[in-house]
């Protein structure tokens, strides 16, 4: 029993859903009509839920207990988080002095370093001043030319 029903609805109907569809941003104008067609159908074939009315208020009593125990344990949590941030803290002050003497010591080693390779660098500049500077002189009795 699949027929296509075709339905005629008049030009202000039409005008008027095309532009509810334009405003809304509804691209697919068939399916939506097919959607109303179902919502209208499910509302004459079950009813609107309410017929419009508002809800009734429902107050209910509800008793809250509290028990001492719960209240003890968190306090007593809340002491171990204190313990245990102390703890934290002194944790935090002893890996930072460890932190510190130990960048105090490599800036010592850096600077022991560097004035080791100075020192080097004045004695190379020493020796290449030494060649430089040093001209031999032979004597022209010298047998330096010859194999000994």
């Amino acid at each position: 029993m699949n027929q296509i029903i075709n339905i005629d609805i008049s030009k202000q109907d039409h005008n008027d859903l095309v532009s509810f569809c334009e405003l809304n941003e509804i691209g697919d104008i068939d399916g939506f009509i097919k959607l109303c067609f179902r919502k209208g159908l499910m509302i004459e074939k079950y009813g609107l839920l309410n017929q419009g009315k508002l809800p009734d208020i429902i107050e209910r009593e509800f008793e809250k207990e509290i028990r001492v125990e719960d209240n003890s344990k968190i306090e007593e949590l809340q002491n171990e988080i204190y313990v245990l941030k102390g703890k934290l803290e002194n944790q935090k002050e002893v890996e930072c002095g460890k932190l510190q003497q130990s960048l105090m010591d490599l800036n010592r080693q850096i600077g022991e370093r560097n004035r080791t390779v100075e020192s080097l660098n004045k004695k190379i500049e020493e020796l290449e001043n030494l060649t430089k500077t040093s001209y031999a002189f032979y004597l022209k009795n010298s047998n330096i030319k010859e194999k000994l």
